[in-house]
């Protein structure tokens, strides 16, 4: 007989703000307050501390798509550029992304130039079906048409 080789991972364990809430002894409104970044003149320093100790001795992150289900919009600044990329280009992206994370987005930047117009207006509506928060694109790839999609899909 042939000995089957098992290759156990460990059991991933995905906490909730529930379980950071036991953790810390506190109510899951305040961790919820706190771990949304809402916990200005709610919740003390200590609380604040008290939370953010807790989720992170538990491993816990916010869950981004069950986020984006109940807002829904996700957190996404999405970046669409269908130009080649200069010096200047490459500074403008960036300080886009630097501004958008040091606001509590998440920057995703989509690079399509060579695409045809076809491919971007895939891609476009692959973005759209996303919802993110905005989207930062270059005038040519985006059209007036473009546009009217993104609003009316609630973009």
């Amino acid at each position: 007989m042939t000995e089957k080789h098992h290759h156990l991972t460990p059991a991933r364990t995905t906490y909730t703000s529930a379980d950071v809430a036991r953790k810390a002894g506190i109510s899951r409104t305040t961790v919820s307050y706190v771990l949304n970044g809402n916990d200005a003149g709610h919740v003390s320093e200590q609380t604040r501390e008290k939370v953010l100790q807790a989720a992170e001795e538990l491993g816990y992150s916010t869950h981004s798509s069950a986020q984006a289900l109940r807002k829904g919009l996700s957190d996404e600044i999405c970046i669409v550029v269908d130009l080649p990329l200069s010096a200047h280009r490459t500074e403008l992206l960036v300080s886009v992304q630097r501004d958008a994370f040091q606001h509590g987005y998440t920057p995703v930047a989509y690079f399509c130039y060579g695409f045809s117009a076809e491919q971007i207006h895939t891609l476009l509506l692959k973005i759209f079906a996303r919802r993110p928060m905005g989207i930062f694109a270059t005038a040519s790839s985006m059209t007036t048409k473009h546009i009217a999609l993104a609003q009316r899909m609630g973009v």
